[in-house]
């Protein structure tokens, strides 16, 4: 801290006084003071890459220790963004804020009927393929051909429980665009967990069902 301190008092007096000789929009040599090490974080955009960004917390304050001692607008200068991109859109790295998709799922369902007489002979089922995988239970799976198996016979329920039920449309909803959020989560994810499953065998054994997921 004392050394930090040093630093900042002698920036202070020769730069953002009037008995100062350097100019304020002078270059400045870089100092390795572990006390600014939060303002520079590294964020990694993609694998085995990183980018260092200034954090706008640490460029605020800056703002206001210079208008202590020059004339600075603020007016002018909060009529832009301390970031490079809108915070409210992107994170720092530059990759899109993507909405939780069950907030959306609610308001989307705030506008529609729901009504509960469907008519016997259109009677059909949309069944959202990755919700029915994931409620299979690790207990039941051994093999990738348990996982087919469990599959099945839930869909068979379906048409158990009720005798109108003329067909199920089975929906894997992956859409391969590679400028959308998705693929950006995608990626990220990859970061944690970068197995490959090569299934040679519907007899092959799960070693890891979660990852595998």
């Amino acid at each position: 801290m004392a050394t930090a301190k040093k630093y900042m008092d002698n920036y202070i007096a020769n730069t953002l006084t009037d008995e100062g000789n350097n100019s304020f929009w002078a270059s400045h040599k870089k100092y390795k003071v572990q006390t600014f090490k939060e303002s520079n974080i590294p964020l990694k955009t993609q694998p085995n890459k990183s980018k260092r960004l200034l954090s706008p917390e640490f460029m605020f304050r800056r703002i206001i220790s210079a208008a202590k001692f020059q004339n600075l607008d603020f007016s002018n200068l909060l009529k832009y963004e301390l970031t490079l991109v809108p915070s409210s859109l992107f994170f720092e790295d530059g990759s899109l804020r993507k909405s939780p998709k069950s907030e959306l799922a609610k308001r989307l369902k705030s506008y529609c009927d729901i009504s509960r007489d469907i008519p016997a002979k259109f009677n059909s089922y949309i069944v959202d393929a990755m919700v029915l995988i994931q409620e299979i239970s690790k207990k039941h799976i051994n093999t990738y051909a348990d996982i087919g198996d469990c599959i099945f016979k839930k869909l068979l329920t379906v048409f158990d429980s009720n005798e109108n039920c003329n067909q199920i449309l089975l929906i894997f909803d992956r859409y391969n665009i590679p400028n959308s959020i998705k693929q950006y989560e995608r990626q990220r994810r990859g970061q944690s967990f970068a197995s490959t499953f090569s299934i040679i065998s519907e007899q092959v054994k799960v070693t890891d069902y979660s990852k595998f997921l």
